[in-house]
């Protein structure tokens, strides 16, 4: 699957990178990171760009890998188009060779291309592909925001009839999706879940972005609690 980054990388940068992961896609690519500068949204005309792309295998031994070779091929072939360094680093599903303070940097900062699966280890953690989404209901009248609420959320009612109290309650789409809410206006939804909350914001024309974030497994579980 295609990340969303063409709303937040720059402009300068979108068509060789678009063209990078389109063809660096193969069978053999778990998932393709940019980070650096790009990512950040602070690169000029000088600035490199800085891609991490993983393997799908846990072998070590990558450089005997067809794709790392077509991939390495493209990255100069784009190089000579756009007059930009594509500055490559390669790993494994393991991301043996790489510093943990690195990993945590890409996957902190940097913005998701591509990914094959919704799920990645990380030199013994397990981290999982989230929808960050960040919305807004300023536009909506007080009727229509209470039904956003309602559908997002969930809703719990009691009604008192000859002296018994009647309960009525219904999950959320958040929580039926394994998300959470953080804030007034950000919920934290796992990857594979997110196009559900987005056709029901789009059913209620509620404005939202998602950021692509990586976290680890049991994350929401600690949110909750």
């Amino acid at each position: 699957m295609f990340a969303e980054f063409i709303v937040v990388i720059q402009d300068d940068f979108k068509e060789v990178l678009f063209k990078f992961v389109r063809e660096a896609c193969v069978e053999d690519v778990a998932n393709i990171f940019v980070f650096g500068s790009v990512a950040k949204g602070t690169a000029d005309n000088r600035s490199d760009i800085d891609l991490l792309v993983i393997f799908d295998t846990e072998s070590e031994d990558i450089d005997r890998l067809e794709a790392k070779n077509r991939i390495s091929e493209l990255a100069l072939s784009l190089e000579r188009e756009y007059e930009r360094a594509l500055q490559i680093i390669f790993s494994n599903k393991r991301l043996s060779g790489l510093e943990r303070y690195f990993i945590e940097k890409v996957f902190n900062e940097g913005i998701l291309l591509y990914s094959k699966s919704p799920r990645i280890a990380v030199q013994g953690l397990e981290m999982e592909s989230y929808g960050l989404f960040l919305y807004q209901v300023n536009n909506l009248d007080i009727k229509e925001r209470l039904k956003v609420k309602r559908v997002l959320f969930g809703y719990k009612t009691s009604k008192k009839v000859k002296g018994r109290v009647y309960r009525t309650e219904k999950e959320g789409l958040v929580a039926e999706v394994g998300g959470c809410r953080l804030n007034s206006g950000t919920i934290v939804i796992p990857k594979k879940n997110t196009k559900r909350i987005e056709e029901a914001l789009k059913e209620f024309r509620v404005k939202y972005k998602i950021v692509d974030i990586w976290l680890p497994d049991d994350s929401i579980i600690k949110i909750y609690d």
